[in-house]
This record gives C-alpha cells, structure tokens and sequence, in this order.
C-alpha cells in the first residue's frame, strides 16, 4: 500500500498563541520524496509532529488516501509511518528487540536487509553476541552515529507506507549519510518519504522540496526549479556549501 498525503489550510500555534505555522497547503503523491527545508525555527519538526498526530492543527485539515487524518486511531495511523527523530530513543534490550519494535513479525531477511541498508550490519557482525547484543538503557553502549543507524533500520523493518526522517543523519558525517540515502531508494520504493535535512546531496535528490520561512511556505519544486526561481534557496544552498568545504 502506498499513501498520498495532504494538507490543506494548516495552521498551528502553541498553547494557541504562539503562532508556528500557518496556512500550509500541499500534497505529495504516493511514493515521491519530499524534503522539507528552512532555517532553525522555522516549524519544520512541528510540521512532522502534525503528521504523526502529536499535535492537532489550530486550524485546517490533513488527508491521508483522501481520508482525514482524524478519521484514523492514532495507532493505527502511525502503524503506517516509519519515523526517525532528531533523538535516537532506544528500549533497554538487544539489538535484535530494538528493531523488532513497532514490527515483532520482520523476518531474518528483512532485519537484515535493513541494517545493511542504514549501514549498520557490518559493526553488528562483528559484535560476539551479533543481534542478541544488549544495547544498554537508551543504547549507552553504542555511540551517537551507531543508535542513529539503528534507529533508521528500525524505522525501514516497520515496513510502513510513510517514512518521516527529521534529520536522521545527524551525528554521521556527510560521506556516511550519503552512502545510507544511496542505500534508500531501492529499499523506499513506492514509498512516501518526508525528510527535514540540510544536506544539499540528500535534498536535490528528492522529487519535491518544501521550502518554509516565516512559518509559512515559501516555495514549492524541485531542486533545479527553486534554484532558478528562488534567491532564498540559493542562499541556503550557499550556506550548505560553505560548511562542506570548512
């Protein structure tokens, strides 16, 4: 199953004053990749938590498959995304628990394919106790770039419809990340994916790019449109650079 996702007309504010975002509108087709950019505090990981429903909208409405997101129990709406957040939570267990998560029925297969593509299989392997490694409360025995991997193969082992990535590569430096999201798009196929990111390498390869400022939404296409259409992506893309050749 593949989802189309919409919103129309979305504002939020917290505690209804402080205003977020308002009056969002977009959709984004079944199976395209969509990344979400704008500067720090701009509203781009509140626009994920509306999606996932931790937060409802002041106003406006969002559709999955046509149907409002509302229409949907919380669990059975987030039973269909696979989400990575900024901060790697895991549960105290094994590795092999850990993914399991969300998906116990995932076959050995589909564990595995996983890890290899978040690049994390080669590390289990050499671990003497493999997947049955026990990671420590919230992974303590794993450093930053590890528990990030680990949460992406876990969210790939859901095997949902959506995939939301709220900058998931965060501690991993730019070749790692790009050998993940080169990994992806066999894995994500015919899958919906949103990702918050800044990396020019992950962002020009999606099919569309939300570009926020002003918690509103500024510009909407694809890498090489907003590059002849807008001096506000060219300006981030120019900051981007300057940090990869520091």
């Amino acid at each position: 199953m593949t989802s189309c996702l919409e919103l129309s007309g979305i504002s939020f504010a917290y505690n209804g004053r402080e205003t977020v975002l308002e009056n969002l509108t977009f959709h984004v087709n079944p199976g395209q990749h969509c990344a979400i950019v704008g500067p720090s505090g701009v509203g781009k990981t509140t626009l994920l938590s509306l999606i996932l429903q931790f937060y409802r909208p002041t106003s406006g409405e969002i559709l999955l498959d046509g149907r409002t997101s509302t229409d949907f129990e919380v669990h059975s709406l987030r039973r269909r995304i696979g989400y990575v957040a900024q901060t790697t939570l895991l549960v105290s267990g094994t590795i092999k628990e850990n993914l399991l998560y969300g998906n116990p029925e995932a076959s050995e297969e589909e564990i595995i394919e996983a890890t290899r593509t978040a690049g994390i299989y080669e590390f289990i392997a050499t671990l003497p106790e493999g997947f049955a490694t026990q990671t420590g409360e919230n992974g303590i025995a794993l450093s930053e770039g590890q528990k990030q991997r680990l949460s992406i193969a876990r969210a790939l082992v859901r095997n949902p419809d959506i995939l939301i990535f709220d900058e998931p590569t965060s501690a991993l430096d730019r070749l790692n990340e790009r050998s993940i999201f080169q990994a992806l798009p066999a894995f994500v196929r015919n899958k919906t994916l949103f990702v918050v990111t800044h990396r020019l390498q992950t962002i020009q390869e999606c099919d569309r790019i939300l570009l926020l400022d002003a918690n509103r939404i500024l510009s909407i296409g694809t890498h090489e449109s907003l590059l002849q259409s807008s001096n506000y992506y060219q300006s981030l893309l120019a900051d981007e650079l300057k940090l990869c050749t520091r």
